[in-house]
């Protein structure tokens, strides 16, 4: 722990009005001047034990406002609360809270998976648009060339009611229209020509 977190967390405990005694002995020692190495090893000690204390308390905090605990989280408010507890019930209130850890892992995995797949999910959705697009400036530059657009505005030559309704003739011609062998000829020698 940092100099500064400890510092905080000792006016913390000098602020409560009833330190446990893990607490008070850990604000005296660290109010010692000169701590044998022995004596801040065991304030290292009470340290991480107070930061476990206080994390199960919030734990239980949070378990508390909770509107839907699970039955687990339930149990696990309830033996915190009592006391003293039988040997049996602190090894059940350990399970329980090894049982709410492995479930808040289990939560940001899913959670990082979620993710994972959404900003695959964007990505893909973003390739697609970019090749969509792609295409739709292709056919554009297929109307440029046919002398359908204006090359340097990019607005159509023709009448856009005119030009619609001639593309909706061309879709609308059958396949096994002789012209189409006409266009195809005509179209692929442009295309060569023009390097497109």
């Amino acid at each position: 722990m940092k100099t500064n977190s400890i510092e905080s967390r000792i006016k913390e405990i000098d602020a409560l009005g009833n330190p446990t005694e893990l607490q008070k002995t850990l604000s005296n020692l660290y109010k010692q001047p000169d701590r044998t190495e022995s004596e801040n090893q065991k304030m290292q000690s009470l340290l991480k034990e107070d930061a476990k204390i206080e994390w199960f308390k919030n734990l239980v905090k949070y378990i508390d406002a909770l509107k839907n605990p699970t039955e687990s989280q339930k149990l696990l408010s309830l033996l915190s609360k009592k006391s003293p507890r039988t040997e049996p019930e602190e090894k059940q209130m350990q399970l329980l809270v090894k049982a709410e850890i492995a479930a808040r892992k289990l939560a940001a995995a899913r959670n990082a998976v979620s993710h994972m797949l959404n900003t695959e999910k964007k990505a893909i959705a973003k390739a697609e648009r970019t090749a969509r697009n792609h295409e739709m400036m292709l056919a554009a530059g297929l109307m440029s060339h046919a002398g359908l657009l204006d090359k340097k505005t990019g607005k159509p030559l023709l009448d856009r009611g005119v030009l619609l309704g001639a593309l909706v003739e061309l879709s609308g011609t059958s396949k096994n229209d002789e012209r189409w062998h006409t266009w195809k000829q005509t179209g692929d020698r442009l295309l060569a020509t023009e390097n497109l």
